[in-house]
């Protein structure tokens, strides 16, 4: 799933609604600002795979959230090289 991209302001006044999107429907938000990616939410287990998967340098912590990763990296939303 593509990640969904939100302005900041947006993020401000429906932080809450989102953060449980995230976690029950396991959505991912792309937070821009002034159209340029700055941050992206996901969910805590996406989270946690995306640490074990840079501990271990392994493909095998989950295709999943490494390829979404790789999408949002391209786009300059994560600090990846």
């Amino acid at each position: 799933m593509e990640p969904i991209s939100i302005t900041a302001t947006e993020l401000r006044t429906r932080s809450r609604e989102l953060i449980e999107r995230v976690h029950y429907y396991h959505e991912c938000y792309q937070i821009k600002t002034f159209g340029r990616p700055m941050a992206v939410i996901l969910s805590c287990a996406e989270f946690e795979t995306l640490q074990a998967l840079r501990a271990n340098g392994s493909a095998t912590a989950g295709a999943r959230v490494t390829s979404r990763v790789r999408r949002a990296a391209k786009r300059g939303a994560l600090p990846i090289k």
